[in-house]
Order: C-alpha cells, then sequence, then structure tokens
C-alpha cells in the first residue's frame, strides 16, 4: 500500500508518496530516502526497481497490454486517486511528488 499526502502552499502543491517499510528487525528507527520528483520522472524512477524487471521475467505479457504495463497502471493509477481528492487534473511532466522510502545500511566487519 502507497500513502499519498498532500503538502500544498498558495504557490504549488507537493504530493508526497511513502512506500511501505517492512522490517524484521526489532524497533528499526526509520532511516529515509526522500526525493522530489515529477510524476513522469515517477515512472522512470518504478521501472529501476529490480522487482519490476523480475516481474517482466515472469509475467512478460504485461508488457503487451494495451493499457500499459504494472509500473504504467500504478502510476495512472496514483495520479488518479491525486486528481479525484484535489478536484483538478495533474500534469506528469510539470507537477511534482516527493517520494519517501525506507533506507538501511546493514554494517559488519569481518573477525580478524
Amino acid at each position: 500500500m502507497y500513502v499519498l499526502y498532500n503538502i500544498s502552499s498558495q504557490r504549488s502543491s507537493l504530493f508526497v508518496l511513502k512506500v511501505p517499510h517492512v522490517a524484521d528487525v526489532p524497533s528499526p528507527l526509520p532511516t529515509i530516502l526522500k526525493k522530489t520528483v515529477t510524476w513522469s520522472d515517477l515512472l522512470q524512477l518504478f521501472r529501476t526497481s529490480s522487482a519490476l524487471r523480475n516481474f517482466h521475467d515472469k509475467h512478460p505479457e504485461d508488457l503487451e497490454r494495451s493499457d500499459g504495463d504494472i509500473s504504467e497502471r500504478l502510476l495512472l493509477q496514483l495520479v488518479r486517486s491525486v486528481e479525484q481528492r484535489e478536484g483538478h487534473r495533474i500534469t506528469p511532466e510539470k507537477d511534482q511528488v516527493q517520494v519517501e522510502w525506507p533506507l538501511g545500511l546493514l554494517q559488519a566487519r569481518k573477525r580478524q
């Protein structure tokens, strides 16, 4: 589940997309990576995912769908949700969204 928040000012509107965090570590500290991109750039960000490549390897027919692949359908669903909630059209090449997702780094040292 993705969570969208609207941060609006009089001059512009910025949406924040939070990617869920699943950790198998007790009480993990919230380590978040943030990036502000246009909605079109968000689609390109989706396409860098190895999970998407793995999905397309297992389901190559998804790339042939007339309504776009799974990443395009997700983006369209997110844009439509924002448009419905905000009552105005989103321009994917112009309007921005802030993406937040957890980022963790595990460091270990080899015993000497």
